[in-house]
């Protein structure tokens, strides 16, 4: 059945299912290994919830970049989807380092987070809801009759100090503290949660703590020119026609299918190949549905981008057979 509705596509729309299929099948497969992660009696599930949550995040914007391929999304939207997985990668790539360290990792990740989601809060807490108003009339002059008396966040306040003082936080509270005020950090808002005990003190040294430096200077450089909006001209968005005029894609085009959905392949078989050795014990069963998702995809994928726009040019479909 499958076959025939494939005959009835066009190659421009198999080569989209194809790609769009591969990245599908790796979401799929991560799925099983985070719910497999949650499962595990190894640990505490309660302990490791945020090591969890990252890698159920890293699964849906790869699940995300599917989608987007399949609607031939191949363009900026995909490549800052791209850039977000990869920043994902490394930090999950350093939660797997070790077993031992898992639960540690996860609540220092729940810790830092609660910190953050409290920032936002902080100036309206009671305490500190006079220099708020003070500050903002002092910053412009719209705010001279402004009056935050009726705003009450006493019991939000209340909610994240309960949180930050469980004592499932006790060392790491100690740990935040000790590192808020080394010279690393000293003149520093935020603190990443993997830069606690001693670790690395941004992506790039996270990337080199993790061995995946290379990632860092091909993957992530490259797709962070789509998230900071340093990459405005780019030659492939812009083709010349035969009248020599300059013709801009349109903004769902299929071109350069292989450049947005290789890194997705890599930034999976590397992570999942890491989850499975260290913290899956080797499991031969997940090292088998890794391995047949990975043939599956080299049974077709060409050597070349499949669709050239500017030549008008789209590689036969290979027959399912084939």
């Amino acid at each position: 059945m499958e076959k025939d509705e494939n005959n009835q596509l066009s190659d421009e729309d198999q080569w989209l299912k194809f790609y769009s299929k591969s990245i599908s099948d790796l979401a799929d497969f991560g799925e099983e290994l985070y719910r497999v992660f949650f499962e595990m009696i190894d640990f505490n599930p309660v302990n490791i919830l945020s090591g969890v949550n990252y890698f159920k995040n890293f699964v849906e914007i790869i699940d995300s970049i599917s989608v987007n391929i399949s609607k031939s999304i191949a363009t900026a939207p995909t490549r800052i989807l791209i850039r977000a997985a990869t920043e994902y990668f490394f930090s999950l790539m350093y939660l797997f380092e070790n077993k031992n360290s898992v639960e540690q990792k996860s609540l220092t990740i729940s810790y830092c987070s609660i910190i953050e989601d409290m920032r936002g809060y902080e100036p309206f807490f009671p305490e500190n809801i006079k220099e708020t108003e003070k500050k903002l009339k002092s910053e412009n002059v719209k705010y001279q009759k402004i009056d935050l008396g009726d705003l009450d966040y006493g019991a939000k306040a209340k909610y994240f100090k309960d949180l930050l003082g469980h004592p499932d936080f006790k060392e790491i509270k100690l740990e935040y503290l000790a590192t808020s005020k080394s010279p690393r950090f000293k003149a520093k808002k935020y603190i990443p949660w993997y830069s606690l005990w001693d670790g690395p003190t941004n992506v790039k040294a996270l990337a080199s703590k993790t061995g995946t430096i290379n990632i860092y200077e091909s993957i992530y450089n490259e797709f962070s020119h789509y998230t900071h909006g340093s990459k405005s001209f780019q030659k492939d968005f812009i083709h010349q026609d035969g009248n020599g005029s300059l013709r801009m894609y349109q903004k769902r085009t299929p071109y350069n299918l292989k450049f947005v959905s290789d890194p997705s392949r890599i930034l999976c078989a590397i992570l999942f190949l890491r989850f499975i050795k260290i913290i899956g014990n080797n499991d031969q069963i997940l090292y088998s549905k890794l391995n047949e998702i990975r043939l599956q995809f080299e049974r077709i994928n060409p050597k070349d981008e499949p669709i050239d726009i500017d030549k008008g040019l789209v590689l036969k479909f290979p027959s399912i057979n084939g």
